[in-house]
Parts: structure tokens; sequence; C-alpha cells
């Protein structure tokens, strides 16, 4: 599908290059790594990162593809959501073992893209300059008079794994709510 796909579409461009959050297919990164992992995407998740990370309570839905979905449907607890904020604090290393190269963490938690102050979900009067990395959003959360920049792991209805590096601060929050203002209480 993959082959497919970059075969039959158009090269990007300067003009064709913007950021549209509902656009993107986070199923092609599962089919690559499905592609380049020995054995299957799923045990190769299972085995490289949940088990080292210890987490078993869990769930990971299953994409029409048969490969785990990306971007969306896994469901976790709280203290689990901690392991990989810590994975991501800690670049990539978990008991002493890289299980992520560390480039790769730096490069999935920066603001590879600028995607504008329009409507930063879980935003406010106090964030800006949103940016979007591998997954990981990012934004300047502004304190008095200075400003923090953050990267979070964002979930629907209000999922956030949010890192502040500046400060050595990791907050998890699970909730259910679609209009929150998350960010902004963190900037307060």
């Amino acid at each position: 599908m993959v082959q497919t796909l970059l075969e039959h579409s158009a090269p990007v461009t300067s003009e064709s290059h913007y950021f549209s959050y509902g656009n993107f297919n986070p199923d092609l990164v599962m089919q690559v790594i499905e592609a380049v992992v020995p054995g299957t995407a799923k045990d190769f998740i299972e085995n490289e990162l949940l088990s080292k990370l210890g987490i078993t309570n869990y769930r990971w839905l299953t994409s029409v593809s048969g490969l785990p979905e990306s971007g969306w449907g896994s469901s976790m607890t709280s203290r689990d959501m901690l392991k990989w904020g810590t994975l991501v604090m800690k670049k990539g290393k978990w008991n002493n073992e890289q299980l992520i190269p560390e480039t790769f963490i730096a490069k999935s938690t920066s603001r590879i893209i600028y995607t504008g102050d329009d409507d930063v979900y879980g935003g406010g009067k106090d964030v800006s300059g949103q940016g979007y990395g591998y997954y990981w959003w990012n934004a300047d959360l502004k304190y008095v008079d200075k400003s923090y920049f953050s990267s979070s792991a964002q979930g629907g209805g209000g999922q956030y794994i949010i890192i502040i590096e500046e400060l050595d601060l990791m907050v998890v929050v699970t909730a259910h709510e679609n209009d929150n203002s998350t960010l902004q209480i963190m900037a307060e």
C-alpha cells in the first residue's frame, strides 16, 4: 500500500506542503513498521516496548488491515501513560536500555511544523506557538513573563501526557471532555 500510494501521489512542493491534522494517514506508519521489523508490528510493539515498560493492562484496536491502529484506538492506565512519558523524558531509555533512538525522541517531540494558534486544542490565552512533531503536539505555555516549551501526546476527550523539559515536569491527564482547557490550566 505504501509503495502504491507514493507511486500515485503528486510530489510534495512548497505550495502543497501544509498541515492538516485530519488528512494524514497514520496507518502508513504501521505498514512501514510491519515491513521492516522481524515478525509482525503487533509482536514488535508488545515485545520491544510494552513488555519492557511493564505495560500489560491495555487495549490496542486492530485496523481493517489487520495491523494495530496507529494514531488512535489505544487505551491504557494513567500509570502506564506515566511510563511512556518517562521513556520520552529519559530520551528513549528504560532500565538502562535504549528502546527508542534518542534522535527519534528529539525529532518527534520537536516543533517540526507550526500549526498555528487559531484552534489550539486545550488552549487559551496563555497558550501559543502550537506545532506538531511525530504524534506529539507542542505549545508555548506562558506564565507571568516567561514562556515554557511543552510537548504533549494527546488523545481524544482530553487525554494528555504533557512534558515541560525545562522544569523536569510531566503531567498525565485522563479526562472525558472535548471542550477542554488543559494546556491553559498548565500555563496558569
